[in-house]
């Protein structure tokens, strides 16, 4: 699919011309309705042929090749479903929406909790045989991953943490950890949509500078085949309880 860079701007330097952007012009373009009607449908997006059908063949191709450089990568965006009740669950779903992705838990879905995710959201999401990419939020740094694909994943896989962390406090993603966090998951949105994100992919974002570390992917489950096609999957066992306020599990 053919689209115009969203962020070059596109007006009218006289009455008889287009320009494709303005601080370093990409093109400067006949204002006659065939190309008004080519530059239209390049916006929203258009294949090809369709192109070819609205302008002519030979008018087409003289602008794809004019327009070059203006065009981008138009792959539909893969339906993304963010959850969560903390503010970077916020920022994520107004980036994702912005970027183009529609609202949708048939795609991917991204759940979003502080500390660590919870069991009960773990077995949801491996019930529903969804893609998804959790965000775990600490005070120490962002963890966005590991990936798993539609129809992956394994309850008796899945690492369990028993750290004692302090649950009646809910940490804050930094302003340099929250914007890297945001380029990082739509980035993984990109290469998940087309194919290119590695089932287990995860990084770690330090709070404190943003800095990203991959982290080492785990072996693949030995469980798969031993899973029935339908019901539910294993429940985690249960964790021993612990005094205070701190959550363990």
């Amino acid at each position: 699919m053919l689209r115009l860079d969203p962020h070059l701007a596109v007006f009218r330097s006289a009455p008889d011309r287009i320009v494709i952007g303005a601080q370093q012009p990409v093109a400067v373009l006949d204002a006659d309705p065939p190309t008004l009607r080519a530059i239209a449908a390049m916006t929203r997006g258009v294949l090809p042929q369709e192109l070819e059908q609205l302008v002519g063949g030979v008018h087409a191709q003289s602008l794809l090749t004019l327009l070059a450089p203006a065009l981008v990568d138009a792959a539909p965006a893969v339906p993304v479903l963010v959850r969560g009740r903390i503010r970077l669950s916020e920022q994520l779903h107004r980036a994702v929406r912005d970027s183009g992705h529609p609202a949708g838990s048939d795609g991917i879905v991204v759940p979003v909790a502080p500390w660590r995710m919870p069991a009960a959201e773990t077995e949801r999401l491996l019930s529903s045989g969804a893609a998804h990419l959790p965000i775990v939020l600490g005070d120490a740094w962002v963890q966005v991953g590991p990936y798993v694909s539609a129809g992956g994943g394994c309850v008796r896989c899945t690492p369990r943490d028993g750290t004692l962390l302090p649950a009646h406090l809910v940490p804050e993603a930094g302003a340099i950890a929250a914007a890297q966090t945001v380029v990082t998951v739509l980035d993984a949105l990109r290469r998940a949509a087309a194919g290119a994100l590695p089932e287990g992919w995860a990084v770690q974002i330090r709070q404190r500078d943003g800095a990203v570390s991959a982290l080492r992917r785990r072996r693949p489950c030995q469980h798969q085949r031993d899973r029935r096609p339908t019901g539910r999957p294993e429940r985690p066992a249960a964790e021993p309880a612990r005094r205070g306020s701190a959550m363990a599990a």
